[in-house]
């Protein structure tokens, strides 16, 4: 009897061992059941980056920060006084106009990029009135001819005068001596705009893009001067390959943003010329400008020239054109350069 209870105990044992053998199997497979295999035909989806919130209209450039609903104006001085300027860099467009004597001045078209601060900021011409007033701009400046002063004071534009109506949105620095020394930011000038009630959104111009890859017809143009004045104004454009931009040189030097050192830089080079007239009985030598067009220009742009005709389209905004189509712009930063007539185009532009 005691020799059967332990043969049962042994085959009990036996059992119960053999159970567990086959349980511990059973689980192993499942956790082979569990792993995926792997599927030479499965297909990845990507999923499509995000687009930009936001395109800037004058730039082409997307980003996803809010921007600004109205564009500002400024007026930026540019004589040897005022250089290096500050805050250039930043603007979308800046165009580039003679005021008196045979040196040039600023109207820069802020938008998309807000400096931390921008000057020196100088006195205004009808001429420029004329631009802000086609971008639907809010203009800042620091004086005005006669002229631009009534054209301001009789008028409906809005503007912010350091030397009028709105000095409290200016500083004057200590580093350069007056007139020079005149400068502000964008937080300032939109306070100023809130204070004075001034409407805070505008009708923006939009500019043409190329697609991304997309290149440029015409000529080699890897150096471009423009001379103003052949005795102490000739600005140049040097063509840099790797950031796909032209750097500027004032007199053979390179024109450099105060806050940073470095050089300015443009994707599209217009230079384009239009009737300067010297204004009867004027003892500063201003001038009338015409910049409603058609009148004959270049662009430059990924190292190429093309010959262009300009018109400011419903007195709005500059635009160049190729046998009748609008020309599409790089994405990034424009500069406007206005010559006279005389001597035109083909005295005034070299290209290399």
């Amino acid at each position: 009897m005691n020799r059967l209870k332990s043969t049962l105990l042994i085959l009990l044992s036996i059992l119960m061992v053999f159970s567990l053998v086959i349980s511990g199997c059973g689980k192993k497979d499942e956790k082979v059941e569990e792993t995926p295999n792997e599927d030479e035909n499965s297909v990845v989806v990507e999923l499509p980056e995000p687009e930009f919130a936001y395109t800037a209209p004058l730039t082409g450039i997307g980003t996803n920060n809010p921007l600004p609903e109205r564009l500002v104006a400024v007026m930026i001085e540019n004589s040897a006084a005022a250089r290096p300027q500050s805050g250039l860099q930043e603007a979308d467009v800046v165009y580039e106009i003679l005021a008196e004597g045979m040196i040039t001045r600023f109207i820069a078209i802020f938008h998309s990029q807000s400096p931390d601060t921008f000057g020196p900021v100088r006195s205004i011409r009808p001429y420029f009135i004329e631009l802000a007033n086609g971008l639907d701009a809010i203009i800042v400046h620091a004086g005005s001819s006669i002229h631009a002063h009534f054209i301001l004071t009789k008028g409906d534009q809005p503007y912010l005068d350091e030397t009028t109506n709105a000095g409290a949105y200016f500083t004057r620095v200590d580093f350069r001596q007056r007139p020079h020394n005149v400068y502000t930011n964008l937080e300032r000038i939109w306070q100023g705009a809130k204070d004075k009630k001034y409407r805070l959104e505008g009708e923006f111009p939009k500019l043409q893009f190329l697609a991304e890859g997309e290149e440029v017809a015409g000529t080699s143009a890897n150096q471009v001067t423009i001379t103003y004045s052949s005795s102490n104004y000739v600005v140049g454009y040097q063509y840099d390959a790797t950031s796909e931009s032209y750097r500027r040189l004032v007199n053979g030097e390179a024109h450099v943003d105060k806050e940073t050192n470095q050089p300015l830089t443009t994707k599209n080079l217009l230079v384009i010329e239009a009737p300067h007239q010297m204004i009867a009985n004027d003892e500063a030598g201003r001038r009338e400008v015409e910049l409603d067009g058609p009148g004959q220009g270049y662009l430059f742009q990924q190292g190429k020239m093309q010959a262009i005709t300009w018109e400011r389209t419903d007195k709005k905004m500059i635009r160049a054109f190729i046998n009748g189509e609008e020309v599409k712009y790089v994405p990034g930063n424009t500069w406007v350069l206005v010559i006279p007539t005389v001597p035109g185009l083909a005295k005034s532009v070299v290209v290399e």
